[in-house]
């Protein structure tokens, strides 16, 4: 199960991530996703503190979502990865793109 909550300040959002970010939970946040950055959204954190695990869906689509905001001149970053998630996304070299931290 995925859910997620919203904080939004001028083109800048928070979406705080708890549960599986995996294929059979991705279309609400990608439907979230699409509506913040055709709203003008143009910084995008997806907060992952609470985040238990991610798929190769999942990283599909952060990937998909950076590529969208880089297009519309903004940027994404990730935070609160756990040590596992975080070298994950280094191995995969996705920190050479846009901004992840650990918790």
């Amino acid at each position: 199960m995925l859910s997620f909550t919203e904080e939004r300040t001028g083109k800048n959002c928070v979406l705080a991530i708890e549960g599986e970010l995996v294929a059979t939970t991705l279309d609400t946040i990608k439907s979230k996703v699409r509506e913040l950055i055709g709203g003008g959204v143009s910084t995008i954190t997806f907060d992952m503190t609470r985040s238990e695990a991610i798929d190769s869906a999942g990283i599909g689509f952060i990937a998909a979502a950076h590529n969208s905001l880089v297009k519309s001149g903004g940027s994404l970053k990730l935070t609160g990865l756990s040590k596992d998630m975080y070298d994950f996304f280094v191995c995969l070299r996705m920190h050479t793109h846009f901004t992840i931290e650990t918790r």
